[in-house]
């Protein structure tokens, strides 16, 4: 009779779970492939648009802490950070994101750390559940940061410590629709759980990134090295190359030099749009944020840049001065080129790229910038004197060479 009532125990144990879990979404990333996440949504939630979301961090202790966090992007996000409590547990500390600064500690009153967190063979583990989520769709896809940090264990219960820069990110979409679970308790309570991304729920992955912005990991490596093409080929375009043609139009006052300098830089600027758009598109961030936004608009706008550039030469052809449309098409492409320096700082920002990145732009941008004020201030002098000296000194016309005009 004991074992049978043993028998009916743990029959009872596995109706019960399959009743509560039909499906996790889950993924693996970390720079081994050692951090875990899993997700589960009751179906009720997911009917009715709100409720409670059950997730699952799992790190080795190897590992300072990890951070899971919801949006693309740190700025905003809600953050679940995870460290060993010194006493054999893990302390959980929820964070709001607000830019690229240390997050500080907000609480979430209807978020829970569950049965099952702990510390164990080696590995420190995180079960929450939350009702606080903000802005998800509980029935669709989402998008999901997350972040980490190697090193020795922080041992705190203090949900306000100052955690150190992280070392790692990656960033994820994940189908709701497809972690569905059937009854709102706690899912991770058994050994049981889903391969990774094996049913589809996780739909795409950032892959992992660490600080020198070299990626580390598997399924989103290809969308990173997209996205870091995008970058390098949008930092020739809008720190270099368009403004090399408007230096070269200062200085050598040759509109055919500076028509194919300009020329290759806005084709160039059409690959750099492609290649964003194909990594933005792949996440779903596609027109969603402010620098896919507003790079889309610049570029948009630049594309009519090469037709006022010819109405500008035609009048001055005919003219031998500036007119209307000259001054439309120097500030217009001033100004463009300006919001599409500013656009790339937001981009880097956005995608947390590595310092020496940043520096990069930052040094070109500012010594591009830099160079054209000093060689327009020169030209406008040198201009002056000309015009200066033809009229103190005038000469017999069979004198003169031709000098080269400035449009």
């Amino acid at each position: 009779m004991k074992g049978h009532s043993m028998l009916a125990a743990a029959a009872a144990a596995v109706l019960h779970y399959t009743a509560t879990v039909s499906a996790l979404a889950s993924t693996s990333t970390g720079s081994n492939g050692d951090i875990r996440f899993q997700w589960g949504v009751p179906e009720a939630v997911a009917s009715s648009g709100s409720g409670n979301v059950y997730f699952q961090l799992e790190a080795p202790t190897s590992y300072a802490w990890v951070g899971l966090g919801t949006g693309s992007e740190m700025r905003g996000s809600q953050m679940f950070v995870m460290y060993t409590d010194g006493n054999g547990n893990v302390t959980l500390s929820t964070r709001e994101g607000t830019g690229h600064v240390l997050p500080d500690h907000v609480k979430l009153s209807n978020t829970e750390l569950l049965a099952g967190s702990g510390i164990a063979n080696g590995k420190m583990v995180a079960n929450v559940r939350c009702g606080d989520l903000q802005n998800l769709d509980l029935a669709g896809t989402n998008s999901w940061n997350a972040a980490w940090r190697s090193g020795n264990a922080l041992d705190s219960t203090n949900v306000n410590y100052a955690i150190a820069e992280h070392d790692g990110t990656t960033r994820m979409r994940v189908k709701f629709g497809n972690a569905g679970i059937t009854s709102d308790e706690n899912p991770f309570l058994t050994n049981v759980t889903n391969s990774d991304s094996g049913n589809g729920a996780v739909v795409s992955s950032g892959g992992s990134s660490d600080n020198s912005g070299s990626s580390q990991g598997g399924g989103g490596s290809n969308t990173d090295a997209i996205i870091l093409a995008h970058g390098i080929v949008a930092l020739v375009v809008f720190a270099f190359l368009y403004p090399l043609g408007a230096i070269l139009m200062r200085l050598v006052g040759n509109w055919y030099i500076h028509s194919l300098t300009q020329s290759l830089a806005w084709l160039a600027m059409w690959a750099a749009f492609g290649l964003g758009y194909v990594a933005a598109n792949s996440e779903g961030e596609f027109f969603n944020q402010t620098h896919t936004i507003l790079g889309t608009v610049v570029i948009a706008l630049l594309g009519i840049q090469p037709l006022l550039g010819w109405l500008h030469h035609h009048h001055y052809l005919n003219h031998q001065k500036r007119g209307f449309v000259s001054h439309i098409h120097i500030w217009y492409g001033h100004i463009l080129l300006v919001l599409g320096v500013i656009n790339g700082g937001i981009g880097i920002q956005w995608m947390d790229s590595s310092t020496g990145f940043k520096i990069a732009y930052g040094v070109v941008a500012v010594v591009m910038f830099v160079a054209y004020i000093a060689f327009t201030i020169f030209s406008g002098i040198r201009k002056r004197r000309r015009v200066s000296g033809a009229k103190i000194s005038p000469i017999d016309s069979t004198e003169l060479s031709p000098i080269r005009s400035v449009e």
